[in-house]
């Protein structure tokens, strides 16, 4: 079979180039899906096949995850964004979540989902630290400038993350320990 170069080069960004070693973003759902199960939790996500676990995170497209707690009634609501590697300000991440998207995580936050108790989480993927750092929306709701617009940005300082907040105010610690993820479930 003979691949076209779009379908080629589409090919080579999905395995990635040889002899590299395999991105840190790649292996989150996989460790994800690990610990979950480790810990009695049932993990949900859009990959379905164990071959797509690999591939399916990566810069730019956003993953809606679950991790669910059936004995507590209660569920997180997970969103995986990985900023772009190779931008221009590697110690900081914008972010913007769209009203539509910022609404409903605000409901299933307030109401639940289905009688369970629903938290949200954005895990957020930094390619260079190695890292995946966690910004439950409660975080995310006490920065104005995410009320205001939906933007919010996640910038490093040294080997801790912080939710950046205005001039005055103190920037928001996030912590960059998975295990800390399901914590959210037992609480």
């Amino acid at each position: 079979m003979v691949l076209s170069s779009d379908s080629e080069r589409a090919l080579k960004d999905i395995l990635g180039p040889k002899g590299e070693e395999e991105p840190y973003y790649s292996k989150i759902l996989g460790e994800l899906t690990r610990r979950s199960r480790e810990a009695g939790f049932e993990f949900l996500s859009e990959a379905k096949e164990d071959w797509e676990v690999s591939t399916f995170v990566r810069p730019g497209r956003r993953i809606f995850i679950g991790v669910e707690e059936k004995t507590k009634n209660h569920a997180i609501l997970g969103i995986i964004v990985v900023p772009d590697p190779k931008r221009e300000y590697s110690d900081l991440a914008w972010n913007r979540i769209e009203k539509p998207l910022k609404e409903k995580l605000l409901n299933f936050g307030t109401n639940g989902h289905k009688g369970e108790k629903l938290s949200c989480v954005f895990l957020q993927v930094w390619e260079a630290n190695k890292r995946c750092i966690l910004i439950p929306y409660k975080q995310l709701t006490r920065v104005k400038r995410f009320g205001d617009t939906g933007d919010f940005r996640v910038k490093r300082d040294g080997a801790e993350f912080f939710l950046e907040t205005p001039r005055g105010e103190d920037n928001i610690k996030l912590s960059s320990h998975l295990d800390d993820l399901f914590r959210l479930v037992t609480v």
